[in-house]
């Protein structure tokens, strides 16, 4: 973003101060002191400059993840026994001692082994998360949220992009996408210590349009840290498989901006039909979007992802 300085203060050295925490809201102001604003992030302060002639400061902003990703470890982490959401909260709030932490799923107890952390906070979060079946990120409000990741849920858009009449599309592309066909997960122990064999993880529904028979086997192979039992195993498997399943369609949007929305959101796209198209409508995960803050316009991608009968093999 660009700041114009404020007269007879030292603007750049505040907004350039090492660790200088910025709160972006965004919103519509509908006049006679009635303003609705919304969470739009709260960052970091990446890199500051300023125009000495003319005295705009430019400033880049980054996720607060960033900090958790500077402060390392100081030594080899051996976390002991507990929820990964818990272990998750701890580490975090090892970098990051007044941030709030919101644990909507626990992920299942990892037990303390063998497995060490050498310095890599980020990695052993990201390790943590991806063998518990979570989502562990800053939400718009700064808080670190760790939930179960968002499923397509038909019956629940919390918001519409339409072509046609009321259109609030500017422009679209759909497209469907033919490779990274993964329909096999193959779950791998890290090492010896733990007491679990390889599984595989199969797509089952014949009619799928990616099952075995139509395009062959395509393996993804995950190798965990952490998981302990089979259950543990098959459970995060099936999780992972509906990630790597892929996308069976996505649209790219630019539109008018809703600064509510969040990645994980489930909107409806309805595309009114002309004389060279017949249409369409669909339900859609929100991927990554981003907003123009100063004029409000929003591009967006999104997916349709169905979740498909699995069967452990």
């Amino acid at each position: 973003m660009t700041i114009s300085p404020e007269p007879g203060a030292d603007t750049f050295g505040l907004l350039s101060t090492p660790g200088a925490i910025f709160s972006i809201s965004h919103g519509i102001d509908y006049g006679a002191d009635d303003v609705e604003l919304i969470d739009c992030g709260v960052y970091e302060a990446a890199k500051g400059a300023v125009n000495l002639g003319e005295g705009g400061i430019g400033i880049s902003l980054v996720d607060l993840w960033q900090r958790v990703e500077r402060c390392r470890f100081l030594s080899a982490y051996y976390p002991a026994s507990g929820t990964r959401a818990a272990k998750i909260a701890e580490a975090v709030a090892g970098a990051f001692d007044t941030v709030d932490v919101l644990i909507l799923s626990q992920g299942g107890v990892y037990e303390q082994g063998d497995n060490l952390w050498e310095r890599d906070r980020t990695q052993f979060i990201a390790d943590m998360a991806k063998d518990g079946a979570l989502e562990a990120a800053f939400d718009a409000s700064g808080t670190f949220r760790i939930r179960t990741p968002p499923a397509l849920d038909g019956s629940a858009p919390v918001w519409t992009f339409r072509t046609g009449e009321a259109s609030n599309i500017v422009t679209a592309d759909r497209e469907r996408p033919l490779d990274r066909l993964y329909n096999t997960v193959v779950m791998q122990p890290m090492d010896d210590s733990q007491s679990w064999d390889q599984q595989t993880i199969v797509l089952a529904d014949i009619d799928h349009p990616r099952h075995p028979s139509k395009i062959g086997v395509v393996p993804f192979f995950y190798k965990s840290a952490t998981l302990n039992t089979p259950a543990e195993v098959t459970a995060a498997g099936i999780a992972i498989m509906q990630r790597v399943l892929g996308t069976t369609e996505t649209v790219s949007i630019t539109s008018v901006g809703n600064p509510a929305l969040e990645v994980g959101d489930v909107v409806s796209v309805v595309h009114a039909a002309t004389d060279t198209d017949p249409g369409f409508q669909a339900t859609h995960l929100i991927d990554s979007f981003q907003m123009d803050l100063d004029t409000g316009a929003m591009s967006l991608a999104t997916r349709s992802s169905t979740l498909a009968d699995l069967e452990e093999s």
